[in-house]
């Protein structure tokens, strides 16, 4: 088990300079992976990249991506989300957003086996505000020597990815690294993902916390059942914690943590309470990362 000192965060945090060797860290981990990744691009030209939610697979995936990109092997990134089906505004209500059944499973395979055989596909464009899939299609092609990366919660799932393992490798990620606070206690990764969500929802969705709250118990219900099962799947695991990130998140949450509802702060107790016990300890930092870094995806 991971454990990082909530000292040792502030201290991180307060200086530019290692706030750039953590950057620097991470992008290690990064390099050794898609370097893993190019010696077999010829049998396994296809990459599956899962994780719960918050947990930087978008970033993780274009970070491959460029470092492929750079190295002359034309890598391509596709969002499992396009393969969403179409929700009916009936159905809203009814509907486990989390559950695999939303995928499209069977296009999706087929996608990838005829990817790999070098067929042109067409990649289904999901329409998020009116929750079905539009007519757009985006072409594409897989050459010899490129590479193509999915990204997705159920990328793992073999309900959802029926194809054979033999031209596919796969990458779980996730926050593995515990906080410990001074008193000892530890924050469990699954807040610290909270509170990645909270900021991205505020920053880029237009959510409130307290909304973000709200979603939380059926995210984590999701997770559960249908994406940790599977993490044992994959050939590598990536902790995705970066070590200055709870002083970013405070300085965007703290405020609307105090803000919210007291009905809210009831129904969602053990949440606020887990978020509000680490922000008491940490040092808020306006951080503003170098392009590229993970926490951009949270934070802009």
């Amino acid at each position: 088990m991971n454990v990082k000192d909530i000292g040792e965060i502030n201290a991180v945090a307060a200086d530019p300079a290692r706030i750039r060797e953590e950057d620097a860290r991470f992008d290690g981990q990064i390099l050794a992976l898609a370097q893993a990744i190019a010696k077999e691009r010829d049998s396994r030209p296809v990459v599956l990249i899962s994780g719960p939610s918050g947990s930087g697979k978008t970033t993780t995936a274009h970070k491959i991506e460029k470092i492929l990109d750079a190295e002359g092997m034309e890598t391509h990134v596709v969002s499992l989300d396009n393969y969403f089906k179409t929700v009916l505004p009936e159905e809203r209500t009814v509907i486990d957003l989390e559950s695999p059944s939303r995928v499209d499973g069977e296009l999706l395979s087929r996608h990838i086996r005829e990817l790999v055989e070098g067929k042109e596909i067409g990649i289904p464009v999901f329409d998020f505000v009116n929750t079905r899939r539009s007519e757009k299609i985006i072409p594409l092609r897989r050459k010899p020597n490129e590479i193509i990366v999915f990204e997705g919660i159920h990328s793992l799932n073999p309900s959802v990815v029926t194809v054979g393992e033999e031209y596919v490798r796969t990458i779980y990620v996730s926050v593995r690294t515990r906080v410990r606070l001074a008193g000892g206690e530890l924050v469990h990764p699954k807040y610290i993902r909270l509170m990645r969500r909270a900021c991205r929802d505020k920053l880029f969705r237009g959510r409130s916390v307290a909304e973000t709250l709200a979603y939380f118990q059926s995210v984590e219900r999701g997770e559960e059942n249908y994406i940790m099962p599977y993490k044992h799947r994959a050939e590598f695991d990536l902790d995705t914690f970066i070590s200055y990130e709870l002083s970013a998140y405070a300085e965007k949450l703290c405020a609307d943590l105090a803000r919210l509802p007291e009905e809210t702060k009831t129904a969602f107790s053990e949440e606020t309470e887990a978020v509000n016990a680490a922000f008491a300890e940490t040092v808020p930092h306006a951080i503003r990362p170098a392009e590229g870094s993970l926490i951009r995806e949270f934070i802009g």
